[in-house]
């Protein structure tokens, strides 16, 4: 049985908290490989803040140029917006071979959200979870929003009673840099170097990007 990670979000930019997470999650779940899955048009997020997918696109492909087992997805580009996350399930898992499992990647932030999603029900039937805490957030919200979908502890996991599908939880704070701070600071023209990749960095200086203006987070 092979297991793959869905990791996605904006990536705008991706950062060192992104790239921590990813490699916690292939460690704890013993994950085969992580595919990124960059967001074209979040129904959540004002699509004039969001830097064009091509860039983001880009800059993932330069985080991830030396790591054999990521790689991306473009699949939301293919997909009429907005781009929610049973759709992007839908089309990315159209062809999934029956031997494989496939865990959900995301922060405790949007974790919570869930109830809110559009067809949430069968976003919890269809994976399993991986979620890592966030700076702000509680691991009493955690349990709290466990409880609400079903989830029972079984061990170093929860179990969904209904579908069988698990969640496991990351409580290491991998995700404490954000890429709304990035690029606040790129704006204000603080250094970055620590947070991203400087093949991303270099990216970012040469096309000009987040120092006009601070996108929304």
């Amino acid at each position: 049985m092979r297991s793959i990670g869905l990791f996605g979000g904006t990536f705008d930019p991706i950062h060192s908290g992104h790239l921590h997470l990813a490699q916690r999650a292939m460690e704890v779940c013993h994950l085969d490989e992580v595919v990124f899955v960059p967001s074209a048009s979040p129904p959540h997020k004002p699509q004039e803040k969001i830097t064009s997918f091509h860039h983001r696109v880009a800059m993932l492909k330069l985080a991830l140029q030396n790591t054999s087992q990521y790689r991306i997805s473009e699949i939301e580009a293919s997909i009429s917006p907005p781009t929610y996350t049973i759709d992007m399930f839908s089309n990315l898992l159209a062809t999934a071979q029956a031997d494989t499992e496939y865990f959900f990647i995301l922060g405790l932030d949007a974790f919570l959200d869930i109830p809110s999603w559009k067809e949430y029900k069968k976003v919890i039937r269809t994976v399993h979870f991986i979620v890592s805490s966030r700076p702000g957030f509680k691991k009493s919200q955690f349990l709290r929003c466990i409880e609400f979908l079903q989830y029972q502890k079984s061990r170093e996991h929860w179990v969904n009673r209904g579908s069988g599908r698990k969640v496991f939880y990351l409580d290491d704070h991998g995700m404490d840099v954000s890429s709304s701070k990035i690029r606040e600071m790129i704006s204000n023209q603080e250094a970055v170097q620590k947070h991203i990749p400087s093949a991303v960095l270099k990216y970012i200086q040469e096309n000009n990007l987040y120092v006009s203006e601070i996108s929304c987070i």
